[in-house]
């Protein structure tokens, strides 16, 4: 079908539309917190039982990627946001929560695979320079998902009085989780791709279940993955209380589905401003990654000690919903959760720079990623468990806070570690080469295979 499509750049844009419809099945359904329901803790018990299982199934995810290949992984989890999203539906019809709790561990099992594919597709695709732009890419993707989600969430509950989200909604998740489907079909394997440098992309072949178990166990005492072990888990422990905590707690129905919007576009501008700093500023690149984990910080420390101010306050005791679009102190409570979007595109895509600085090659990234949605997992085990048995919102925020910063503090110990690059002064996209040049080469020889399965 031409050249263009071909490219690796074309088709990771297709890899990018697959999370932006499924995503913004997600969305649609938990952007308003709750799971849109009057009653939190159905979500938050389906939540925990699929951390649960996501947190089991990322030790292998990796193996299971390289064995069953990208294009089948993103199959299935598609089909595991479309059945997410229909079992809130069911639910609404039947009054059995059983469905959901099913749905959840089912979407546990396999948004770990759907994510896994994800950051091994995102990370070998690119030729190193242009890393950075595939990384932005994909989280502008990511983000407007949030935006389109929290639009339709808004649009479709404009003129309702009940706090809970109307059938139509849960319909728009579904639909948007099956186009998803469909577009993993046009998806082509790496034989017949071209990377950006015109060189082609390498197909690595499955190594066998013992090869593949031999190279997990190798990700548990990689340094850098258990540096960024707190970073990882703080992914999946800190939108528990943005979204069913500090959301779900203060905000009318119809100013969640803003909050959600805005946090969104937000994300959006993380990544635009993330993707253009780590390609274009000329800074060597241990000092540009410290640069970077110094106003994520700031930024950190800011957004949470204001929320602490306001959720003070408001406890699980007292009346939800009082903050509407046209309160008086909605927007200037609000900002707050700007930043968390801004926060959340910019870690995200953070952690995935650290990981592309480690190594180039597709099989180990995909155990890379497997590892770190292992440990999101986990950490979502422990904020939606936390949410389960209702513990007070000021404890939920704290904690989230304190992993927020002992992350950053890992993450920057990770940066020291790195890599040099033989052109480290700068990320200059004029420059025709970029290469890892190991700090000890007997320890650490090069590697350069950035292909990934053949699926």
């Amino acid at each position: 079908m031409g050249q263009a499509y071909r490219s690796t750049y074309a088709q990771f844009l297709i890899v990018a539309a697959i999370y932006f419809f499924a995503q913004a099945s997600y969305m649609i359904v938990n952007g308003v917190g709750g799971g849109g329901l009057k009653d939190s803790s159905v979500a938050a018990r389906s939540n925990f039982f699929a951390n649960i299982a996501s947190s089991v199934v990322g030790l292998f995810s990796g193996a299971l990627h390289n064995y069953l290949g990208s294009r089948l992984a993103l199959l299935i989890g598609c089909l595991a946001y479309m059945f997410y999203a229909l079992s809130y539906f069911i639910y609404g019809m039947t009054g059995n929560p059983i469905i959901v709790f099913v749905a959840g561990i089912c979407f546990g099992l396999s948004v770990t695979l759907f994510w896994t594919a994800q950051g091994s597709l995102m990370l070998s695709y690119p030729s190193e320079e242009h890393r950075g732009k595939y990384i932005t890419t994909f989280f502008l993707a990511f983000s407007a998902s949030g935006i389109i989600g929290g639009l339709m969430t808004i649009f479709l509950n404009l003129n309702s009085t009940s706090s809970e989200l109307g059938v139509e909604t849960y319909w728009a998740a579904i639909a948007a989780g099956a186009v998803g489907t469909i577009l993993t079909f046009f998806l082509r394997p790496n034989s017949r791709l071209v990377r950006d440098d015109g060189g082609a992309v390498e197909t690595v072949k499955f190594s066998g279940w013992r090869n593949e178990m031999g190279g997990m166990g190798k990700v548990f005492t990689n340094r850098h993955m258990l540096l960024l072990t707190p970073v990882f888990m703080v992914f999946g422990t800190y939108f528990t209380y943005i979204s069913n905590g500090y959301n779900f707690s203060l905000f009318t129905i119809q100013a969640r589905g803003l909050n959600a919007t805005l946090f969104s576009v937000s994300g959006m501008a993380g990544s635009l401003v993330f993707g253009f700093f780590m390609d274009k500023v000329k800074l060597a690149l241990r000092p540009r990654g410290f640069l970077v984990a110094s106003v994520l910080t700031a930024l950190i420390c800011v957004s949470w000690i204001s929320a602490s101010f306001v959720q003070g306050s408001h406890t699980r005791e007292s009346e939800h919903g009082i903050f509407g679009l046209n309160s008086s102190y909605y927007w200037s409570i609000l900002i707050i959760y700007i930043i968390w979007g801004f926060l959340d595109s910019t870690l995200n895509a953070f952690s995935f720079w650290i990981m592309g600085g480690v190594t180039s090659d597709a099989t180990e990234l995909a155990r890379f990623t497997g590892y770190s949605r292992c440990l999101q997992g986990l950490g979502g085990v422990l904020s939606w468990g936390l949410d389960t048995i209702k513990v007070p919102y000021i404890i939920m925020l704290w904690v989230s806070f304190a992993l927020l910063l002992v992350g950053m503090a890992f993450s920057v110990f990770s940066i020291m570690i790195l890599p040099q690059r033989e052109e480290d002064s700068t990320f200059d996209t004029s420059s025709e080469h970029e290469a890892f040049a190991p700090i000890d080469d007997k320890k650490a020889p090069k590697i350069d295979r950035p292909g990934h399965l053949e699926a």
